[in-house]
């Protein structure tokens, strides 16, 4: 999968949402999130929009105010 952003990890990202994933059990809401995630970003690399979404993600990162940013860290997300 492309590469380029480096939150966009994408083999590393999946093994990650699966390790997540078997804490939750099958049908619950919080596993049914996780494989729409993987599945998206499986899409993204089938599809070849690697690079159109490294550029997303720069363009999201770019948009987001300070306070947003201060959200995401403390959500553990940045």
């Amino acid at each position: 999968m492309s590469s380029g952003h480096p939150n966009f990890l994408p083999d590393e990202t999946l093994k990650t949402l699966e390790r997540i994933a078997e804490k939750y059990d099958e049908g619950s809401p919080e596993r049914a999130a996780l494989e729409v995630a993987a599945k998206g970003l499986l899409f993204i690399h089938a599809a070849e929009h690697g690079n159109t979404f490294v550029e997303y993600l720069e363009q999201f990162d770019a948009d987001l105010t300070e306070e947003q940013r201060r959200h995401l860290t403390r959500m553990g997300l940045r």
